[in-house]
C-alpha cells in the first residue's frame, strides 16, 4: 500500500468572525446577524466548522476591501 507524500487538500486562509468584523469596521454581532438572516455578510459566505464556528475566506474579504470585481 502506498501513501501520498503531498497533502491532497488546499488550505485557504480564513479569518474568525471577530477578525472579519474588525477588518470591515463592523461589530461581530452585526456580522453574525447578517449571516443568520441572509446566509452571508457583505456578500461573503463563511465556512461553517463542525464545532459551529464560522471562518471567513480571506481572499473574498480582500476583494471586498479593495473593491476588486471577480
Amino acid at each position: 500500500m502506498t501513501y501520498p507524500t503531498k497533502c491532497q487538500y488546499t488550505v485557504r486562509p480564513t479569518l474568525s468572525t471577530d477578525e472579519f468584523a474588525k477588518a470591515v469596521g463592523l461589530r461581530s454581532p452585526s456580522i453574525r446577524k447578517s449571516y443568520s438572516r441572509k446566509g452571508h455578510a457583505l456578500g461573503i459566505q463563511p465556512i461553517k466548522l463542525p464545532n459551529g464556528k464560522l471562518r471567513w475566506p480571506l481572499d473574498k474579504i480582500e476583494q471586498l476591501l479593495t473593491g476588486a470585481q471577480q
